[in-house]
């Protein structure tokens, strides 16, 4: 007798199948779809095509806007039960079986409590890609990622180690706080912004990213003199002029983190980027909208 978690195939089929049609990008679609063996995921999460699911090397699950590869969906599976743990920190009976409901695998094993997975998503799993709620027990919520995982209401997402979720990492569904107390220890939030402690900065549903106030920004650069920014800003251009006729930028802070929609840009450095803020986030300022 199989544990009770255990999965089977057929229910897996059905599963599949029901999940192809959301796959196709429909009118109108801006997410690019894939084919067999083209590339998925990244931060323009490229979807894949109908039947078809987001597999990453190396059990990565996308994270860093990783690249993965389009694979068919299997049709059936064996029975055998060697469990893994899919990218969307479920437990599945075999690789096999997470495969056909769409997901790559994570880890070898059962998931561990409370264990969030790689919040696969953006990949196009065949159908639409899988947020997952991060439960592989009853841990709390993930959130973040590369798949965006949001938080229920009354619930921010709290990044560990002030890392504010950059390189797609998960941070945890933490409750909002019911108030706050009056002692100014300043901080700077993920979102730039800087808050009178880190309380104050929880109670508007955003993490912390740095003790002490965000950094100032607004000082000139660029210009015939070539003024520089500091280590954390980059040269903001007004109106995508990108310093032509040696006009000046203002000095910006760069920022945190970046969503994961797919918007692109072409930047400075002739380079196209998924969205502003990735161009912003790599220090460049945004030169026209599109691809280069």
């Amino acid at each position: 007798m199989l544990p009770s978690k255990r999965i089977h195939f057929a229910t897996i089929a059905t599963f599949a199948l029901l999940a192809l049609p959301a796959a196709k990008g429909g009118c109108g679609s801006d997410v690019p779809i894939g084919q067999d063996d083209d590339t998925c995921g990244g931060i323009a999460g490229i979807q894949c095509g109908a039947g078809e699911f987001c597999d990453w090397e190396q059990n990565t699950c996308g994270i860093a806007d990783e690249l993965g590869t389009c694979k068919p969906l299997p049709q059936a599976c064996s029975e055998i039960y060697q469990p893994v743990c899919g990218c969307d920190g479920q437990t599945y009976g075999n690789a096999c079986e997470a495969n056909a409901s769409g997901i790559s695998v994570a880890s070898d094993g059962e998931c561990d409590p409370g264990e969030g997975g790689g919040g696969q998503g953006g990949g196009g799993q065949g159908g639409g890609g899988q947020g997952g709620g991060g439960q592989g027990g009853g841990g709390p919520e993930s959130c973040g990622g590369i798949a965006g995982i949001q938080c229920d209401p009354g619930e921010f997402c709290d990044y560990p180690d002030m890392s504010c979720g950059i390189a797609d990492e998960l941070g945890v569904c933490t409750p909002l706080p019911q108030a706050c107390n009056e002692i100014y220890d300043p901080v700077c939030g993920c979102d730039g912004e800087t808050y009178g402690n880190a309380c104050a900065a929880n109670l508007a549903g955003v993490s912390v990213g740095s003790s002490g106030e965000c950094p100032s920004s607004g000082d000139p650069c660029g210009g015939i003199a070539g003024l520089e920014c500091g280590a954390d800003e980059f040269c903001d251009y007004p109106d995508m002029s990108c310093g032509i006729a040696d006009e000046l930028g203002v000095c910006t802070t760069k920022p945190q983190a970046c969503n994961e929609i797919y918007q692109p840009v072409c930047g400075c450095d002739g380079q196209t980027y998924g969205n502003a803020c990735a161009a912003n986030l790599a220090g460049v300022s945004v030169g026209s909208s599109g691809p280069c």
